[in-house]
């Protein structure tokens, strides 16, 4: 149960009880579901190239051209370095 900025509850079931991954709760969730429609058309051109409009998701979840997820590899010295 959460309270938002106009004080009104929200009741929010996401409608898995229990323990579950957290890539099933994302593949289930309208975000991914409907992402064409909540995930905006927005290029933004950054030195010459051309950067759409991501989110930036758990690690657990896909990768996907409009989520990106934190690299869990391991990195070189070399790629470490700027």
């Amino acid at each position: 149960m959460e309270i938002d900025n106009n004080y009104l509850f929200r009741d929010v079931s996401i409608k898995f009880p229990g323990s579950v991954h957290d890539a099933t709760v994302f593949k289930e969730s309208g975000i991914f579901e409907n992402h064409i429609l909540n995930i905006p058309e927005f290029i933004k051109l950054v030195d010459n190239k051309e950067i759409p409009f991501i989110i930036q998701g758990d690690p657990a979840y896909p990768l996907l051209p409009w989520l990106l997820k934190p690299y869990t590899g391991h990195l070189t010295p070399q790629e470490l370095l700027p």
